[in-house]
């Protein structure tokens, strides 16, 4: 059995071959990960744009009408279907 090393971030006991080194520091794989790719917040226009055309009364009066589900994918305007039988 290998020797087994504490996660620097989290305190998870780790094993030698499971360790990821950073700046001189051991961490198990999930902390490694979050130290290397942390989560971003999204794009702060979308974020302002999508709050500011929810904002009113009827806040869902800004999102695409559901479709019929006896509508077609492939009509839309100036598409003619042939008739149902």
């Amino acid at each position: 059995m290998g020797t087994s090393l504490v996660c620097e971030k989290c305190g998870r006991e780790i094993e030698e071959q499971q360790k990821y080194e950073h700046l001189g520091r051991s961490y198990c794989e999930d902390c490694y990960m979050d130290i290397l790719s942390p989560p971003k917040a999204c794009d702060p226009w979308a974020v302002y744009s999508a709050r500011s055309s929810l904002q009113g009364a009827d806040k869902f009066a800004a999102l695409t009408p559901p479709r019929n589900a006896a509508s077609s994918t492939t009509s839309g305007p100036g598409v003619k279907l042939p008739p149902k039988r």
